[in-house]
């Protein structure tokens, strides 16, 4: 199938633009379309009406001289190959003009006619070449942006963060500038991490490309949130690129984990254990449910309330704190005037808010919780460094 490519021959000789009339065929495979002018401002008026596929352009013109020819040719049709034609004595601009964006220059008087087919032809191919890729890039950049998943590209040398699309800075909470440049490691916790890597980082690198990997993120905020990560090592221009693919699954995995729990709280309520045990696995069971890092349980015993079983206490807290209710200078049990025990807030300072089984407080710093119903106390996660009461801010019961 022929091909005709349209060109702009911008040249005041008459005799040159003969000369290539003659030399650039009017048929066969491809053809070429020759329009000729002497002025760069005429050129300037037919490039606006658009259809013309190569420019030739001697830098030596009337109305215009060296590289403001080339230029004002340039920004006339800044998306149109040109292949500049100059003298001897002008090699020097028609290096510059390619330099800045000319595909080709020829000098007159020793270009064949092959030659001159074989450039104008090249001309157009690798403006065409480069538009493609252009194109390409920008379908790639659409694609990338508009992703639902986080999508994050690494250095898989490195580890260093070179982009990152939207949804992957909305899962985050980082703007594109504080993360590009900054190691991935940044991203995870430090249990995740080794040297400069992120455990699922090296497994992605090493043997496991295009696996699906659990892992855990954490946000700007300092929020730790659940991921699964797909990653794979690709070569872009010529560099090792970590590109990943990361899912939000934090939801997902909190209902599991109480899908969980429940199942395992209902299976202890309904084993016929002794009352011992049941509370022994009720308090992991609240662990793992709360996300405290420490829980007891405590039961009535006389006119106090002593921990019965505790998860992630220190021993030495235990028996120190083991006494909930406040004692006098003997050791006994202080009683208000209705009857009922005082109690002591865990800090050593006696409880304001005063009440037997039913009172309820939840203080304000750590994840304190005095829960006291029916002679059941549940204490979770205590902040070792309280000094003092702080006002009360939610209650709540088991």
């Amino acid at each position: 199938m022929s091909e005709t490519l349209r060109v702009l021959l911008v040249e005041d000789n008459p005799a040159d633009v003969d000369l290539i009339r003659e030399t650039l065929p009017s048929t066969g495979p491809v053809a070429f379309s020759i329009e000729s002018e002497p002025r760069v401002s005429g050129a300037v008026a037919r490039l606006a009406r658009g259809g013309i596929d190569l420019i030739l352009v001697d830098l030596g013109l009337p109305d215009s001289q060296g590289l403001e020819t080339f230029h004002r040719l340039q920004k006339a049709a800044p998306g149109t190959p040109a292949v500049v034609l100059t003298g001897n004595s002008d090699q020097e601009a028609a290096i510059i003009a390619v330099r800045d964006g000319a595909q080709d220059y020829l000098v007159k008087g020793q270009v064949d006619a092959d030659r001159l087919v074989r450039a104008v032809r090249y001309a157009v191919e690798r403006k065409r070449g480069a538009e493609a890729l252009r194109q390409s890039e920008e379908r790639y950049r659409s694609l990338f942006e508009e992703a639902t998943e986080g999508i994050g590209l690494a250095d898989a040398n490195t580890g260093e963060i070179l982009d990152c699309n939207r949804a992957f800075l909305q899962l985050t909470g980082y703007e594109r500038a504080e993360l590009i440049g900054k190691t991935h490691a940044v991203l995870h916790p430090s249990g995740e991490v080794s040297g400069a890597f992120s455990h699922s980082f090296v497994k992605h690198r090493s043997g496991r490309q295009g696996a699906v990997l659990p892992s855990e993120l954490v946000t700007k905020s300092g929020e730790s949130r659940s991921v699964e990560i797909k990653g794979q090592v690709l070569e872009m221009n010529g560099r090792q690129v970590m590109q990943a693919f990361f899912r939000d699954v934090t939801t997902e995995v909190r209902y599991y984990h109480e899908r969980e729990t429940t199942l395992k709280l209902l299976r202890l309520l309904n084993d016929p254990t002794n009352t011992k045990e049941l509370i022994k696995g009720l308090t992991g069971c609240l662990q793992e449910w709360t996300g405290c890092e420490a829980v007891g349980i405590r039961l009535q015993e006389g006119p106090d309330y002593p921990y019965f079983e505790t998860r992630g206490f220190p021993p030495e807290f235990v028996k120190e704190e083991g006494p909930l209710c406040a004692r006098d200078e003997s050791g006994a049990p202080m009683i208000d005037h209705g009857g009922r025990p005082v109690l002591s807030c865990l800090c050593g300072g006696r409880d304001p808010r005063q009440g037997g089984p039913g009172a309820s407080v939840l203080y304000g710093q750590g994840k304190l919780l005095d829960e006291l119903h029916d002679g059941l106390a549940f204490h979770g996660d205590r902040d070792p460094g309280l000094g003092a009461c702080p006002p009360p801010v939610q209650s709540r019961r088991l």
